[in-house]
């Protein structure tokens, strides 16, 4: 029994139970950028046993609210039950990573609404900024930095066959299985068979990708073509440290660069050359590394000023 990853932290006060696994591969890894988002959205929506309708059928039957994510160096699954029907939800979670029943009507279906999430992703100021320029343009095919939801010429390669694969290649890896809102003692981590779940997974651990080196440290991207508003987003993309590291140094450069209306950038882009309203600076860590992203928006006509 894998009774090293089981986390439960006990509340007796919650009407729910929520409980889900962790798998420390992200989309840094996959073979096709977006694959593992869209597995896991396919996955959340049929299995081998159960078609779409039936499904949701099923989860409305027992209340069962889903929640799941990718980031570049995990992905998540789980579900909020009421605690009564904790024993068939986990046997239907179990069934989702058993028999997912991969069919490429529903792939294509799910191709197409994600390439409605990155055409908006590409169209939105804001977003341009902090997802597509981010995570795909700036650091182009820096694996670990790239966007999660993938390219639409990317995406629209995935077939049943490669995500029969890389759903294969998930399984070898062992995940984090947590419980939250009900005391899950040895006995009823069996008796629910959470062990039968967990043991479906291999025993292969993660070996963490490192951010590479970036051809550019700094990456201005400004839209184009400008949007038809009075705004153009305007975003500096810089290496930070490796946060296996102590980072109070990098968390108070943020908090001195951006930690409110005292904060530099505010005082100098806003109060003193009235550039942009809301200049920030915005952090991410990685498995190896961590990134930081400098925001302001700007009048389209003193973006050269900025």
């Amino acid at each position: 029994m894998v009774t090293e990853n089981k986390v439960i932290i006990s509340r007796s006060n919650l009407r729910t139970v929520s409980f889900g696994i962790s798998i420390p591969v992200g989309s840094a890894n996959e073979p096709i950028p977006g694959l593992t988002d869209i597995m896991i959205t396919h996955m959340l929506r049929n299995t081998g046993k159960y078609n779409e309708k039936e499904f949701a059928d099923l989860i409305d039957k027992y209340g069962i609210k889903t929640f799941s994510d990718v980031n570049r160096t995990s992905l998540m699954m789980g579900f909020k039950v009421p605690p009564q029907h904790l024993k068939k939800s986990v046997e239907i979670f179990g069934e989702i990573w058993e028999n997912p029943g991969f069919n490429q009507d529903n792939i294509g279906r799910i191709v197409q609404q994600q390439i409605g999430a990155l055409q908006e992703i590409k169209s939105t100021p804001e977003d341009i900024v902090t997802n597509y320029t981010r995570w795909d343009v700036a650091f182009d095919n820096d694996s670990i930095t790239k966007h999660p939801y993938g390219t639409i010429e990317g995406i629209q390669k995935i077939n049943v066959e490669n995500m029969t694969d890389w759903h294969t290649k998930i399984l070898e890896y062992r995940p984090n299985f947590a419980s939250v809102g009900y005391d899950i003692d040895t006995n009823k981590y069996l008796e629910y068979g959470l062990d039968d779940l967990i043991s479906m997974f291999g025993n292969k651990t993660y070996d963490g990708s490192p951010i590479t080196t970036a051809k550019d440290q700094l990456k201005i991207k400004i839209d184009t073509p400008e949007m038809p508003s009075s705004n153009s987003y305007i975003g500096i993309n810089i290496r930070g440290r490796d946060p296996a590291e102590n980072n109070y140094s990098e968390d108070l450069f943020q908090s001195i660069i951006s930690g409110g209306m005292s904060a530099r950038m505010f005082n100098k882009i806003r109060e003193e050359r009235n550039l942009s309203y809301a200049p920030r600076l915005s952090g991410t860590r990685f498995a190896k590394g961590s990134l930081y992203t400098a925001l302001m928006d700007v009048r389209p006509d003193r973006k050269s000023v900025a």
